[in-house]
This record gives structure tokens, C-alpha cells and sequence, in this order.
């Protein structure tokens, strides 16, 4: 779906969801779509104010 966007594109798409627990499988299925670079975890405003802050989502 995502991936015309990104053709040719230095930049990847990084995916955010919530997870109650991880699930190994699921995130192998995502990281193998081919403009999946990588995943975002609790990437809500009000769960991280650092990062909002700091304009820097980076780990």
C-alpha cells in the first residue's frame, strides 16, 4: 500500500504500534514488507514527553 510512496526514496516507513505484550511473529511479518524499515513502540505524546520535548524520536 505504502510502497509507491516510497520507490526511489532514501526514507522508510516506520510502523508504530501497540502491543500488550511483543509478538516475535507479527514483527518479522512487518519488518519483511520491503519499505518497513522499522517498528516505533509506544510512541504516544502523553507515554514519552522526553522525546516530544526534544523533537527526537530516536532510541
Amino acid at each position: 500500500m505504502y510502497a509507491p510512496a516510497f520507490d526511489g526514496q532514501a526514507a522508510g516507513l516506520h510502523v508504530a504500534r501497540q502491543w500488550d505484550e511483543r509478538v516475535e511473529e507479527e514483527e518479522v511479518k512487518l519488518l519483511s514488507q520491503p519499505t518497513v524499515k522499522g517498528l516505533v513502540f509506544s510512541s504516544f505524546h502523553f507515554n514519552n514527553p522526553g522525546p516530544v520535548e526534544r523533537g527526537d524520536w530516536r532510541a
